[in-house]
């Protein structure tokens, strides 16, 4: 395995390709469902069941946007943008 090649294009079916030198293609088996509706639901069934919110933290999606925002601003830029370090408490 150490030569084989992973790929994902949506482009094409199936999506995931394991390919290895010399061999036929290997399709993993994957859920039906999309990750994102399953991240969905799991934030919906939080709502509706009064529980809190582990998988993805509202301050985690904030840092995440906000790296974002960064990447894209260092690219417009074509140079280095400072950033805060910021810590998450659990």
């Amino acid at each position: 395995m150490e030569k084989a090649t992973v790929t994902y294009s949506t482009a094409r079916k199936p999506d995931l390709q394991v390919s290895i030198p010399g061999q036929e293609p290997i399709i993993p088996k994957l859920s039906e469902q999309e990750g994102y509706y399953r991240e969905i639901d799991y934030f919906i069934r939080a709502i509706l069941d009064d529980r809190p919110i582990k998988r993805a933290a509202p301050e985690s999606s904030r840092l995440s946007v906000a790296m974002v925002e960064s990447e894209i601003a260092s690219i417009e830029s074509r140079g280095r943008i400072a950033t805060r370090p910021s810590k998450i408490t659990r």
